[in-house]
Protein backbone atom coordinates (compact mmCIF):
# COMPACT_ATOMS: atom_id res chain seq x y z
CA UNK A 1 0.00 0.00 0.00
CA UNK A 2 1.70 3.06 -0.95
CA UNK A 3 1.76 6.16 1.18
CA UNK A 4 -0.82 8.96 0.51
CA UNK A 5 0.30 11.87 -1.57
CA UNK A 6 -0.88 15.41 -0.16
CA UNK A 7 -0.11 19.20 -1.04
CA UNK A 8 1.95 21.62 1.02
CA UNK A 9 -0.92 23.15 3.30
CA UNK A 10 -2.29 19.57 4.37
CA UNK A 11 1.14 18.48 5.24
CA UNK A 12 1.73 21.81 7.24
CA UNK A 13 -1.99 20.49 8.85
CA UNK A 14 -0.69 17.20 9.80
CA UNK A 15 2.65 18.34 11.23
CA UNK A 16 0.01 20.84 13.26
CA UNK A 17 -1.93 17.82 14.23
CA UNK A 18 1.23 15.42 15.11
CA UNK A 19 2.03 18.47 17.61
CA UNK A 20 -1.02 18.96 19.36
CA UNK A 21 -1.38 15.03 20.11
CA UNK A 22 2.02 14.95 21.40
CA UNK A 23 1.28 17.65 23.97
CA UNK A 24 -1.88 15.95 24.95
CA UNK A 25 0.07 12.80 25.79
CA UNK A 26 2.79 14.44 27.45
CA UNK A 27 0.00 16.31 29.62
CA UNK A 28 -1.93 13.34 30.00
CA UNK A 29 -2.70 12.98 33.94
CA UNK A 30 -2.42 9.12 34.42
CA UNK A 31 -3.30 9.00 38.04
CA UNK A 32 -6.39 9.53 37.45
CA UNK A 33 -6.65 6.19 35.44
CA UNK A 34 -7.65 3.30 37.91
CA UNK A 35 -8.29 0.80 35.10
CA UNK A 36 -7.14 -0.34 31.92
CA UNK A 37 -10.54 -0.19 29.88
CA UNK A 38 -11.02 3.48 30.87
CA UNK A 39 -13.16 5.20 27.83
CA UNK A 40 -10.38 8.31 27.84
CA UNK A 41 -7.23 5.93 26.71
CA UNK A 42 -9.33 4.44 23.84
CA UNK A 43 -10.24 7.98 22.91
CA UNK A 44 -7.14 8.88 22.61
CA UNK A 45 -5.61 5.86 21.38
CA UNK A 46 -7.83 5.73 18.70
CA UNK A 47 -7.55 9.63 17.76
CA UNK A 48 -3.59 8.89 17.89
CA UNK A 49 -3.93 5.86 15.38
CA UNK A 50 -6.57 8.11 12.66
CA UNK A 51 -4.28 10.77 12.48
CA UNK A 52 -1.64 8.31 11.69
CA UNK A 53 -3.05 6.94 9.27
CA UNK A 54 -4.64 10.40 7.64
CA UNK A 55 -1.08 11.26 7.41
CA UNK A 56 0.95 8.30 6.48
CA UNK A 57 -1.64 5.95 4.76
CA UNK A 58 -3.75 3.29 6.28
CA UNK A 59 -1.43 0.00 5.83
CA UNK A 60 1.74 1.41 5.06
CA UNK A 61 5.31 0.99 6.03
CA UNK A 62 5.37 4.74 7.71
CA UNK A 63 1.71 4.23 9.50
CA UNK A 64 2.89 0.12 11.14
CA UNK A 65 5.88 1.62 12.61
CA UNK A 66 4.66 4.68 14.54
CA UNK A 67 1.02 3.63 15.42
CA UNK A 68 0.72 3.30 18.99
CA UNK A 69 -0.83 0.79 21.49
CA UNK A 70 -1.46 2.03 25.01
CA UNK A 71 -1.95 -1.27 26.55
CA UNK A 72 1.04 -3.18 25.21
CA UNK A 73 2.91 -2.53 27.67
CA UNK A 74 0.62 -4.06 30.58
CA UNK A 75 1.47 -7.87 31.37
CA UNK A 76 -1.73 -10.11 30.87
CA UNK A 77 -0.22 -13.47 31.57
CA UNK A 78 -2.18 -13.66 34.25
CA UNK A 79 -4.83 -11.82 33.51
CA UNK A 80 -5.65 -8.76 35.64
CA UNK A 81 -4.01 -9.37 38.49
CA UNK A 82 -2.17 -5.65 38.60
CA UNK A 83 -2.28 -3.06 41.41
CA UNK A 84 -3.08 0.60 40.48
CA UNK A 85 0.76 1.29 40.63
CA UNK A 86 1.48 -0.90 37.96
CA UNK A 87 -1.51 0.26 35.70
CA UNK A 88 -0.06 3.52 35.90
CA UNK A 89 3.70 3.00 35.56
CA UNK A 90 2.78 0.81 32.69
CA UNK A 91 0.55 3.76 31.09
CA UNK A 92 3.54 6.22 31.61
CA UNK A 93 5.86 4.46 29.25
CA UNK A 94 3.24 3.54 26.96
CA UNK A 95 2.66 7.61 26.88
CA UNK A 96 6.11 8.26 26.40
CA UNK A 97 6.36 5.55 23.56
CA UNK A 98 3.21 7.32 22.31
CA UNK A 99 5.28 10.49 22.12
CA UNK A 100 8.51 9.54 20.30
CA UNK A 101 6.08 8.47 17.70
CA UNK A 102 4.03 11.38 17.29
CA UNK A 103 7.46 13.43 16.97
CA UNK A 104 8.86 10.87 14.41
CA UNK A 105 6.05 10.99 12.21
CA UNK A 106 5.97 14.64 12.34
CA UNK A 107 9.39 14.66 11.14
CA UNK A 108 8.86 12.19 8.31
CA UNK A 109 6.01 14.96 7.30
CA UNK A 110 8.57 17.66 7.45
CA UNK A 111 10.47 15.55 4.90
CA UNK A 112 7.85 15.42 2.71
CA UNK A 113 7.37 19.20 2.64
CA UNK A 114 10.74 20.12 2.49
CA UNK A 115 11.14 18.06 -0.68
CA UNK A 116 7.34 19.14 -1.62
CA UNK A 117 9.01 23.03 -1.21
CA UNK A 118 11.51 23.54 -3.58
CA UNK A 119 10.25 21.60 -6.34
CA UNK A 120 8.13 25.16 -5.84
CA UNK A 121 10.36 27.37 -5.34
CA UNK A 122 12.21 26.22 -8.64
CA UNK A 123 9.47 26.97 -10.21
CA UNK A 124 8.74 30.56 -9.12
CA UNK A 125 12.47 31.40 -9.27
CA UNK A 126 12.66 30.29 -12.86
CA UNK A 127 10.41 32.70 -13.74
CA UNK A 128 12.14 35.99 -13.08
CA UNK A 129 14.24 35.20 -16.52
CA UNK A 130 12.16 36.93 -18.62
CA UNK A 131 12.17 40.12 -17.02
CA UNK A 132 16.15 40.08 -18.29
CA UNK A 133 14.64 40.08 -21.91
CA UNK A 134 13.57 43.81 -22.18
CA UNK A 135 17.82 44.96 -21.14
CA UNK A 136 19.03 44.51 -24.53
CA UNK A 137 15.60 47.40 -24.97
CA UNK A 138 18.32 50.40 -23.95
CA UNK A 139 20.82 49.33 -27.72
CA UNK A 140 18.22 50.51 -29.64
CA UNK A 141 18.20 54.13 -27.94
CA UNK A 142 17.61 56.85 -30.47
CA UNK A 143 20.08 59.48 -27.96
CA UNK A 144 22.80 59.37 -30.70
CA UNK A 145 20.48 60.41 -33.43
CA UNK A 146 19.49 64.25 -31.25
CA UNK A 147 22.62 64.98 -32.05
CA UNK A 148 21.52 67.27 -34.76
CA UNK A 149 20.20 69.26 -31.62
CA UNK A 150 23.57 71.26 -31.49
CA UNK A 151 23.85 71.90 -35.04
CA UNK A 152 21.59 75.33 -34.42
CA UNK A 153 23.29 76.29 -31.81
CA UNK A 154 25.97 77.93 -34.41
CA UNK A 155 23.64 79.31 -35.85
CA UNK A 156 22.34 81.69 -33.36
CA UNK A 157 25.73 82.84 -31.93
CA UNK A 158 26.95 84.43 -34.87
CA UNK A 159 24.57 86.89 -35.11
CA UNK A 160 24.47 88.26 -31.54
CA UNK A 161 28.47 89.04 -32.25
CA UNK A 162 27.39 91.54 -35.25
CA UNK A 163 25.34 93.51 -33.29
CA UNK A 164 27.58 94.97 -30.64
CA UNK A 165 30.00 96.49 -32.45
CA UNK A 166 28.73 98.73 -34.33
CA UNK A 167 26.78 100.39 -31.23
CA UNK A 168 30.05 101.42 -29.52
CA UNK A 169 30.82 103.83 -33.15
CA UNK A 170 28.17 106.54 -32.73
CA UNK A 171 28.67 106.67 -29.05
CA UNK A 172 31.93 108.79 -28.80
CA UNK A 173 30.44 111.61 -30.75
CA UNK A 174 28.26 112.73 -27.76
CA UNK A 175 30.93 112.71 -25.32
CA UNK A 176 31.77 116.42 -25.68
CA UNK A 177 28.48 117.28 -24.97
CA UNK A 178 28.88 115.54 -21.76
CA UNK A 179 31.53 118.03 -20.75
CA UNK A 180 29.65 120.85 -20.92
CA UNK A 181 26.78 118.88 -18.38
CA UNK A 182 26.07 120.79 -15.06
CA UNK A 183 25.71 117.53 -13.19
CA UNK A 184 28.01 118.25 -10.59
CA UNK A 185 24.91 120.07 -8.98
CA UNK A 186 22.76 116.53 -9.17
CA UNK A 187 26.07 114.95 -8.24
CA UNK A 188 25.99 115.76 -4.57
CA UNK A 189 22.57 114.81 -4.57
CA UNK A 190 23.55 110.92 -6.00
CA UNK A 191 26.34 111.35 -3.15
CA UNK A 192 24.15 111.63 -1.28
CA UNK A 193 21.30 109.36 -2.77
CA UNK A 194 24.38 106.98 -2.24
CA UNK A 195 24.40 106.94 1.18
CA UNK A 196 21.01 106.81 1.63
CA UNK A 197 20.91 103.66 -0.92
CA UNK A 198 23.81 102.56 1.54
CA UNK A 199 21.63 103.62 5.00
CA UNK A 200 18.19 101.86 3.19
CA UNK A 201 20.63 98.38 1.91
CA UNK A 202 21.77 98.36 5.47
CA UNK A 203 18.21 98.72 7.22
CA UNK A 204 16.72 96.32 4.38
CA UNK A 205 19.58 94.19 5.22
CA UNK A 206 18.52 94.14 8.72
CA UNK A 207 15.06 93.16 8.11
CA UNK A 208 16.06 90.42 5.99
CA UNK A 209 17.97 88.83 8.54
CA UNK A 210 15.08 89.37 11.17
CA UNK A 211 12.82 87.45 8.85
CA UNK A 212 15.05 84.62 8.13
CA UNK A 213 13.62 82.89 11.12
CA UNK A 214 10.40 82.31 10.28
CA UNK A 215 11.46 80.56 6.95
CA UNK A 216 13.58 78.21 9.23
CA UNK A 217 10.32 77.76 11.77
CA UNK A 218 8.89 76.71 8.49
CA UNK A 219 11.17 73.96 7.83
CA UNK A 220 10.55 72.94 11.37
CA UNK A 221 7.66 70.17 10.34
CA UNK A 222 10.83 68.22 8.26
CA UNK A 223 11.78 65.67 11.27
CA UNK A 224 8.04 64.66 10.83
CA UNK A 225 9.87 62.61 8.05
CA UNK A 226 11.89 60.56 10.43
CA UNK A 227 9.28 58.25 12.02
CA UNK A 228 9.14 56.61 8.62
CA UNK A 229 12.34 55.10 8.41
CA UNK A 230 12.37 52.27 10.92
CA UNK A 231 10.19 50.78 8.53
CA UNK A 232 12.29 51.09 5.52
CA UNK A 233 15.06 49.06 7.71
CA UNK A 234 12.79 45.53 8.26
CA UNK A 235 15.07 42.81 7.42
CA UNK A 236 13.33 39.62 5.73
CA UNK A 237 16.24 37.39 7.63
CA UNK A 238 16.44 39.41 10.96
CA UNK A 239 14.35 37.51 14.52
CA UNK A 240 14.08 39.07 17.30
CA UNK A 241 14.35 36.70 20.37
CA UNK A 242 12.74 38.49 23.69
CA UNK A 243 13.90 36.80 26.71
CA UNK A 244 12.17 36.82 30.07
CA UNK A 245 13.81 33.12 31.59
CA UNK A 246 17.25 33.98 31.19
CA UNK A 247 20.37 34.02 28.50
CA UNK A 248 21.02 30.45 28.10
CA UNK A 249 17.15 30.15 27.27
CA UNK A 250 17.57 32.74 24.44
CA UNK A 251 21.29 31.43 23.59
CA UNK A 252 19.55 27.65 22.38
CA UNK A 253 16.82 29.57 21.12
CA UNK A 254 19.33 31.81 18.75
CA UNK A 255 21.32 28.61 17.68
CA UNK A 256 18.42 26.88 16.24
CA UNK A 257 17.51 30.62 14.47
CA UNK A 258 20.78 30.24 13.02
CA UNK A 259 20.62 27.40 11.93
CA UNK A 260 17.83 28.06 9.80
CA UNK A 261 20.02 30.40 7.67
CA UNK A 262 18.40 33.45 9.88
CA UNK A 263 19.84 36.32 11.82
CA UNK A 264 18.92 36.15 15.46
CA UNK A 265 18.91 39.53 17.54
CA UNK A 266 18.91 39.32 21.56
CA UNK A 267 16.49 41.30 23.29
CA UNK A 268 17.63 40.67 26.80
CA UNK A 269 16.22 41.16 30.11
CA UNK A 270 15.66 45.11 30.87
CA UNK A 271 15.02 46.63 33.86
CA UNK A 272 10.76 46.88 34.36
CA UNK A 273 10.70 49.06 37.27
CA UNK A 274 7.68 51.46 34.74
CA UNK A 275 6.48 50.91 31.68
CA UNK A 276 8.81 54.05 30.14
CA UNK A 277 11.66 51.08 30.27
CA UNK A 278 9.69 48.42 30.22
CA UNK A 279 9.25 49.34 26.08
CA UNK A 280 12.58 51.07 25.74
CA UNK A 281 14.15 47.27 26.30
CA UNK A 282 11.60 46.13 23.57
CA UNK A 283 12.79 48.67 21.61
CA UNK A 284 15.43 46.62 19.81
CA UNK A 285 12.53 44.58 17.95
CA UNK A 286 12.12 47.55 15.26
CA UNK A 287 13.23 46.15 12.09
CA UNK A 288 12.70 42.61 12.67
CA UNK A 289 10.52 40.57 10.52
CA UNK A 290 9.63 38.25 13.45
CA UNK A 291 9.77 38.04 17.52
CA UNK A 292 9.94 34.68 19.10
CA UNK A 293 9.63 35.77 23.13
CA UNK A 294 10.55 33.10 25.70
CA UNK A 295 8.38 33.19 28.53
CA UNK A 296 8.08 31.07 31.86
CA UNK A 297 4.51 28.97 32.25
CA UNK A 298 3.42 32.10 34.18
CA UNK A 299 4.25 34.13 31.62
CA UNK A 300 0.56 34.48 30.25
CA UNK A 301 -1.27 33.42 32.88
CA UNK A 302 -4.21 35.65 33.92
CA UNK A 303 -3.96 38.16 37.02
CA UNK A 304 -5.05 36.74 40.53
CA UNK A 305 -8.99 37.59 40.62
CA UNK A 306 -9.39 38.23 37.03
CA UNK A 307 -9.98 36.79 34.08
CA UNK A 308 -7.40 39.26 31.88
CA UNK A 309 -3.41 39.22 31.73
CA UNK A 310 -0.93 41.33 33.89
CA UNK A 311 -0.85 45.38 32.75
CA UNK A 312 2.86 44.03 31.44
CA UNK A 313 2.19 41.53 29.34
CA UNK A 314 -0.27 43.61 27.70
CA UNK A 315 2.15 46.26 27.08
CA UNK A 316 4.43 43.57 25.68
CA UNK A 317 1.81 42.37 23.74
CA UNK A 318 0.71 45.54 21.92
CA UNK A 319 3.60 46.77 21.32
CA UNK A 320 4.92 43.93 19.74
CA UNK A 321 1.74 43.16 17.62
CA UNK A 322 2.14 47.02 16.64
CA UNK A 323 5.58 46.71 15.36
CA UNK A 324 5.43 43.43 13.51
CA UNK A 325 1.73 41.97 13.42
CA UNK A 326 0.16 39.69 15.33
CA UNK A 327 0.64 36.69 13.28
CA UNK A 328 4.79 37.72 13.12
CA UNK A 329 5.04 37.18 17.08
CA UNK A 330 5.32 33.80 18.72
CA UNK A 331 5.52 33.08 22.43
CA UNK A 332 7.59 29.37 23.31
CA UNK A 333 7.00 28.39 27.16
CA UNK A 334 9.67 26.50 28.63
CA UNK A 335 6.61 23.64 30.46
CA UNK A 336 3.33 23.70 30.51
CA UNK A 337 1.58 27.16 29.76
CA UNK A 338 -1.28 29.06 31.40
CA UNK A 339 -2.87 31.44 28.94
CA UNK A 340 -5.11 33.91 30.51
CA UNK A 341 -8.78 33.63 28.91
CA UNK A 342 -8.49 36.55 27.18
CA UNK A 343 -5.23 36.02 25.44
CA UNK A 344 -6.33 31.96 24.25
CA UNK A 345 -7.47 33.21 20.87
CA UNK A 346 -5.09 36.48 20.22
CA UNK A 347 -1.52 34.98 20.84
CA UNK A 348 0.61 32.21 19.49
CA UNK A 349 1.84 29.63 21.59
CA UNK A 350 4.00 26.83 21.63
CA UNK A 351 5.28 24.60 24.47
CA UNK A 352 9.67 24.26 24.97
CA UNK A 353 9.47 20.61 24.62
CA UNK A 354 12.71 18.29 25.40
CA UNK A 355 11.62 16.18 22.38
CA UNK A 356 12.47 18.76 20.32
CA UNK A 357 9.24 19.24 18.44
CA UNK A 358 8.95 22.82 18.71
CA UNK A 359 11.59 23.09 16.27
CA UNK A 360 9.36 22.00 13.47
CA UNK A 361 6.57 24.02 14.60
CA UNK A 362 8.20 27.36 15.29
CA UNK A 363 9.75 27.03 12.16
CA UNK A 364 6.52 26.00 10.23
CA UNK A 365 5.15 29.17 11.76
CA UNK A 366 7.82 31.27 10.66
CA UNK A 367 7.49 30.02 7.38
CA UNK A 368 3.59 30.48 7.40
CA UNK A 369 4.73 34.75 8.33
CA UNK A 370 6.43 34.85 4.66
CA UNK A 371 10.00 34.14 6.10
CA UNK A 372 12.63 32.09 3.81
CA UNK A 373 12.75 28.71 5.98
CA UNK A 374 14.38 25.78 4.85
CA UNK A 375 12.07 22.78 6.79
CA UNK A 376 15.30 20.41 6.27
CA UNK A 377 17.26 22.40 8.16
CA UNK A 378 15.24 22.38 11.32
CA UNK A 379 15.50 18.72 11.60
Amino acid sequence: MTSPRHDQATLEAAIDRMGRLAKEVRTLDVSILRDRWDTRLESLQKRINDALADALGHGTPEYREHRVALEATLDTSFGDRYSTEELQDSLRKALDAAAVNLKSAGKVLAERLAQAGPAKQASTKAAPPPPATPKPAPAATPAPTSAPAPSPRPTPAPTPVPTPVPTPVPTPAPTPTPAATPAPTPASAVASGRDDDSFFDSTVSATLETEVPPTTAKTAPMPMSQPSTPAAATDARRVAIVSSIGDAAARSVAGFVEQLGLEPVLVGDGPVSDDTTFVDRLEGTRGAAYAIVLVTPAGLAAEPGTSGPRTETLLEIGFLFGVLGRRKVLFLVDGKPSVAAELKDMVLVHTRDEGDLWRLLVAREMRKAGLDVDMNRAL
